[in-house]
């Protein structure tokens, strides 16, 4: 279980025992525990105390436990992002935010199941139209700019929001009701959230809000769940071995490996049919390394990298987030018209650039006609280019 707006300084872990007896340990990381006046933030991560447990604290925002089950790892994160008001003031914040969660996420193996349970003070509901593999049909309210954060959070690591996936009644979609009982103020949202993996999508049975809990607290309880017995190992890579058999189109190397495979085999025995194909497979492999050799492994080109194209993405990247911090309609969309430009100016640099390094390469190519290596280079060099 993730938890957040703890309130609670320093990082460390407490044991808690529930009311039917079973024990588990509550991981929290908070603000600095020399931070003198309020206390803002904090997250937690709740785990039983029977399973192998890691525990991380990133900041007050994002802390992350590697849960240990048997065999395979659970990695879970809990966030807590700023508010909407917060974010469009200083959007710079919102940023550092997304951008430490993006370190996390990347930091975390592939085989792992991934469970990121936050308050991200988004509303994602009508995000549905431009991102069908985030997120499903049954969020709530009008996205915001919070919200296509966390969806382009969510498309950059292939998530998918797990609450939004199934039809409940309104009660059950709701996450947050406003403190505000005035009559007629109430106001009720969907920003907080359970996110796991696109390719874990299929062990998710169900997810929604629960109401009721007794908790002193304007957030309802979210949870998911997850039949992960269901879930097929991810395959790891296979370490294969791939040997230059361009080698065999030459009558010498097709000679000396024929010779080598006989010599090998002569000095083996073999009493079974399945030795003796063992045999065969082993003397293979063995005049294979000593022959042919490894293929090399290829090598991919390099991006763009300029300084005029860096600098001028930093530009549109900060006129984006000046979009995000204004509520003026006729300011935005004279920033949105500058960004399109500063893209336009990114865009026809790195073609610049691309076309430089082709008319380089070509000529490389027309210097080198009377020498077969060099030009063999060159050639591949070019085929390795990205588009």
């Amino acid at each position: 279980m993730t938890v957040q707006e703890t309130h609670l300084k320093g990082e460390g872990a407490t044991e808690i025992k529930s009311t039917t007896g079973n024990n588990y340990k509550f991981y929290y990381g908070g603000i600095d525990s020399n931070h003198k006046g309020k206390v803002n933030g904090g997250v937690g991560i709740i785990v039983n105390q029977d399973f192998k447990t890691e525990f991380k604290c990133i900041n007050e925002r994002i802390c992350i436990a590697t849960v240990s089950v048997g065999n395979r790892k659970h990695s879970i994160i809990s966030a807590y992002a700023p508010t909407l008001p917060v974010s469009e003031s200083k959007p710079e914040i919102r940023e550092k935010f997304y951008q430490e969660l993006d370190c996390v996420i990347q930091g975390i193996s592939k085989r792992n199941f991934l469970t990121i349970g936050g308050d991200f003070n988004a509303k994602t509901g009508s995000g549905y139209v431009n991102h069908r593999e985030n997120m499903g049909r049954f969020g709530r309210g009008e996205l915001n700019s919070n919200g296509e954060h966390l969806l382009e959070l969510a498309a950059r690591h292939d998530l998918v929001i797990t609450n939004t996936l199934f039809e409940h009644k309104q009660a059950h979609i709701t996450t947050w009701e406003s403190p505000d009982k005035t009559e007629g103020k109430i106001v009720r949202n969907q920003i907080d959230y359970i996110l796991v993996r696109n390719y874990h999508r299929i062990s998710i049975q169900d997810s929604r809000a629960y109401a009721g809990t007794m908790t002193f607290s304007d957030h309802r309880l979210v949870m998911a769940k997850m039949n992960i017995n269901w879930i097929r190992k991810t395959p790891g890579k296979v370490n294969t071995k791939k040997y230059d058999i361009e080698k065999l189109k030459r009558p010498e190397y097709r000679e000396k490996y024929q010779r080598k495979v006989t010599e090998i085999l002569s000095s083996m025995e073999a009493n079974t049919e399945q030795k003796r194909w063992d045999n065969i497979v082993h003397a293979c492999h063995k005049a294979s390394e000593e022959v042919l050799g490894k293929v090399k492994p290829r090598k991919v080109g390099k991006a763009v990298q300029d300084p005029e194209v860096e600098k001028l993405s930093e530009e549109q990247k900060k006129i984006r987030m000046d979009i995000n911090s204004t509520d003026d309609l006729v300011l935005r969309k004279e920033l949105q018209r500058k960004r399109n430009e500063k893209q336009r100016e990114v865009r026809a640099k790195i073609k610049e650039i691309e076309e430089k390094r082709l008319e380089e390469d070509i000529e490389e190519i027309e210097k080198s006609k009377d020498d077969s290596t060099r030009m063999y280079k060159a050639i591949r060099t070019q085929l390795l280019v990205k588009p």
